[in-house]
């Protein structure tokens, strides 16, 4: 009777186990089992696969599916200078949809091309940017079928880059270090010091190739003689006096001829060892450069044919208003004689004042008048030179200008449109001053010097 009792137990025992395995699977176990899918279990099996979600998941694909499963495109951006047409490199591209939400970006190679990959066919705004130039947006469509490239060239404009500064002087009593009012503050270009140039610099020659047109200096540098091109700089001098140890920079900046029957002289300029320009000097042939270069007084500003001259006071009526004078034409009577250039006069509006002509050694501040007679121009203006640039026939005219601006209630003068470069300001001798300032004005920017008076 034992054993056959034992025999009905281990049966059972058996059935029960075997019984076990054919029970539904158990949603909740952590195992997609069974019957068991992604819609009575999605616990165990996962979200179900829904076509239209923005996924391409596993079962689905381009053919089954396409709004999930699109075929990727691309899109090819060529950037180039309006102006050059040259590409550019490291222009920003941003690609987003029509709700401005970022989708891609990219960066232009050395070619000026940014290749945007995998974008769904649809439109986007496409923003070029880049320092330095107007940013430009497309409106570009990506159209199926996919695996493919839709091209877009964009020219970037380059914005207008100033060519102008702004000084402003601040005149402050000595003592008290509180502003002064109503001081007459002058500036002129140039700085101060002695003799710049240590090195022995002579003139040996200056003449002009026929067939090229192009500018020739032979120089002679401590006995050695070296031929140069227009353009060309002569290295390894030394400064001398402010410039003492420095390693100084002769350039050989123009070729001119102020008539045809005057012999050719050269604009030479003098730059120290951070190449800032110290001193420019026309010379001709058996001239000493070391001689000649120098960090003191006026320094002439240089322009050519169609350029204007910025930063000029008005009087005799144009009182407070800001002048310019345009070098409108270079002329020269009679064919032989010395250069001129027609000079016109605007006001702050842009109306047209006088025209006058004039030659080297004028002051226009003397020749502009008013219909009823009256000097119109309050800054003064010194025509320097006159001349053309044989290999550019480019007219050129060299001015010395002395800008004078009195300073307001809290000490302040200020000279807007200034070229940039090294300016000195100095205030009247009848002041007892810390000594004239020496300030360097650079393009788009307001450089800030103060002046102690006593």
């Amino acid at each position: 009777m034992k054993k056959g009792i034992y025999a009905t137990l281990i049966i059972a025992i058996i059935a029960v186990v075997l019984l076990s395995g054919c029970t539904d699977t158990v949603c909740g176990d952590g195992v997609c089992e069974g019957s068991e899918d992604s819609f009575n279990c999605e616990e165990d099996c996962g979200p179900p696969i829904i076509c239209g979600n923005g996924s391409c998941e596993r079962g689905e694909d381009a053919n089954n599916c396409p709004a999930d499963c699109y075929p990727s495109g691309y899109l090819s951006v060529t950037v180039t200078n309006s102006e050059t047409g040259m590409p550019i490199q490291g222009a920003y591209v941003l690609v987003t949809n029509i709700y401005s939400e970022p989708k891609a970006e990219g960066t232009t190679d050395a070619n000026g091309i940014a290749l945007i990959r995998d974008l769904k066919p649809e439109r986007y705004l496409v923003t070029i940017s880049k320092t330095g130039y107007i940013t430009s947006e497309k409106n570009p469509i990506i159209t199926p079928p996919g695996y493919q490239t839709a091209e877009m060239r964009i020219e970037l404009v380059p914005l207008e880059q100033p060519t102008t500064g702004n000084l402003e002087i601040t005149v402050l009593d000595m003592n008290s270090t509180w502003p002064v009012e109503g001081i007459r503050v002058d500036l002129n270009k140039g700085g101060f010091g002695g003799l710049a140039l240590a090195t022995s610099v002579l003139v040996k020659s200056i003449s002009v190739e026929p067939t090229t047109a192009r500018g020739i200096v032979a120089v002679q540098v401590d006995g050695t003689t070296a031929q140069y091109n227009e353009g060309d700089q002569i290295t390894g001098l030394t400064g001398a006096g402010a410039f003492s140890g420095q390693e100084m920079t002769v350039k050989i900046a123009a070729v001119i001829q102020t008539s045809p029957t005057i012999s050719y002289q050269a604009r030479f300029e003098l730059y120290d060892q951070y190449g800032n320009q110290v001193d420019s000097q026309i010379a001709g042939t058996g001239a000493r450069l070391n001689q000649l270069f120098i960090g003191t007084g006026s320094q002439e500003e240089i322009f050519t044919e169609g350029d204007d001259v910025t930063g000029l006071k008005g009087t005799g009526g144009y009182e407070e208003q800001d002048m310019t004078v345009k070098i409108a034409a270079i002329t020269q009577p009679g064919g032989t004689a010395n250069y001129q250039a027609r000079f016109e006069l605007y006001d702050q509006y842009g109306n047209q004042v006088d025209s006058q002509t004039a030659g080297t050694d004028s002051y226009l501040n003397r020749n502009f008048v008013s219909r009823d007679g009256h000097l119109v121009l309050a800054t003064q203006v010194y025509v320097y030179k006159i001349y053309i640039e044989p290999p550019t026939s480019r007219g050129v005219v060299e001015l010395r200008i002395t800008r004078s601006e009195e300073t307001d209630s809290g000490g302040k003068a200020l000279f807007k449109g200034l070229t940039p470069g090294v300016y000195t300001a100095t205030v009247p001798p009848n002041y007892t001053s810390d000594g004239p300032e020496t300030v360097t004005v650079y393009a788009g920017q307001t450089t800030e010097a103060i002046i102690y008076i006593v």
